[in-house]
């Protein structure tokens, strides 16, 4: 699973939360999806779950959070479990597009022009 996709789900999830509430679980997450290892991984979870935890409003999105993103189907979304120098997407159309956007400096083109161009 792609971790933009974990936090675009996060974010709609803590919109009803104050800012500093939401800035707080974001940079939690950040902390645990750039994680070196699998225990550093551990440790943060635990840390930062049970910091949540502690907060009674914020019980229920640790409850989502830990059902959805680490013990559910979507669990493989941390640093650590992709290769130093791999690609971090689950989708090569992503990885061509991407591409494709930095050979063609992000100008658009008539299609003949773009397939003279590539």
């Amino acid at each position: 699973m792609c971790y933009f996709y974990v936090m675009f789900n996060v974010r709609k999830r803590t919109q009803h939360l104050p800012f500093d509430d939401r800035r707080n679980v974001m940079n939690s997450i950040v902390d645990m999806h750039f994680t070196q290892s699998l225990l550093d991984f551990e440790r943060t979870r635990d840390r930062e779950i049970a910091n949540w935890r502690k907060q009674t409003h914020l019980v229920e999105f640790a409850d989502y959070f830990e059902q959805q993103w680490l013990k559910g189907r979507y669990w493989r979304w941390q640093l650590y479990h992709n290769p130093e120098g791999y690609v971090l997407t689950n989708n090569p159309c992503e990885n061509l597009h991407g591409g494709l956007k930095h050979f063609l400096q992000r100008r658009k083109h008539h299609m003949c022009r773009l397939l003279e161009k590539i």
